[in-house]
């Protein structure tokens, strides 16, 4: 009777394991490179003695990741990078929400939720000052998104005088898309709703530079389910008999 609960133990474990585990080795599954030459700056943040004086709040791309499918609907993030400019040392913070909160609208995209906690908050961080074309990242030991319903985003705070930052929008030239290529979402602050800002000219893409590393995540498949419900139940069962012996004493 031993070797048969190890036995179901075995399978039910395999199972799990199986069900869980991402596929090996990361790749790129979003890529959308800039460089000073090819990136268009976009205005996030001014100082208060700026014409331009602004703080939009976070801004972002929802993005889907090459590879996101039925079966793969999670993936595995080893690594982001997003390309930024600024007249002056600035601070940031980064975001990665899920697309699940209220419609934008009647019968709009689902919004970027933060009712509840993001799905990553890097904190507040310093940047140096940097001309367009230039990317920083964060690298991740457990990072899981939904591969096509999430948005990254970036606040900057912190500016002084007339000093200025922003982002970089550049067409994507590898995996991956923009959810919603001619708008991106914006916020005013933490505590209020998102909204899109549509691109002006009309028609122009609105994709901010950023590139996503990782793997995909397969989902867990009927099949799989069935054993671990067969052994499952099959366990159980050994016990059950196990147990008659002594409950008859």
């Amino acid at each position: 009777m031993n070797t048969k609960i190890r036995v179901f133990g075995t399978l039910l474990t395999a199972a799990l394991v199986w069900t869980t585990a991402p596929q090996a080795g990361a790749s790129i599954l979003y890529l959308n490179p800039s460089s000073p030459s090819a990136g268009t700056p976009f205005l996030l943040a001014a100082g208060p003695t700026s014409p331009n004086h602004v703080e939009l709040g976070a801004v972002g791309n929802q993005v889907i990741l090459s590879g996101a499918t039925a079966m793969t609907p999670y993936a595995q993030i080893s690594r982001f990078q997003f390309d930024y400019w600024s007249t002056s040392p600035v601070t940031g913070q980064l975001f990665f929400f899920a697309n699940d909160g209220l419609p934008f609208g009647a019968g709009g995209p689902l919004m970027p939720n933060n009712t509840g906690s993001p799905l990553y908050d890097s904190g507040v961080f310093t940047l140096p000052a940097t001309p367009t074309g230039v990317f920083m990242g964060a690298s991740f030991d457990n990072m899981f998104v939904p591969a096509s319903e999430f948005t990254w985003a970036v606040v900057f705070t912190g500016l002084t005088g007339a000093n200025e930052a922003g982002l970089a929008f550049a067409e994507p030239v590898g995996p991956g898309a923009n959810r919603h290529p001619y708008s991106y979402w914006h916020q005013i602050n933490y505590s209020t709703s998102w909204e899109t800002r549509e691109s002006v000219p009309v028609g122009a893409k609105m994709m901010f530079a950023a590139t996503f590393e990782g793997e995909m995540v397969p989902e867990p498949s009927p099949v799989l389910y069935g054993a671990v419900l067969c052994g499952g139940i099959g366990l159980w069962f050994v016990r059950r008999r196990m147990q008659r012996p002594a409950l008859a004493k």
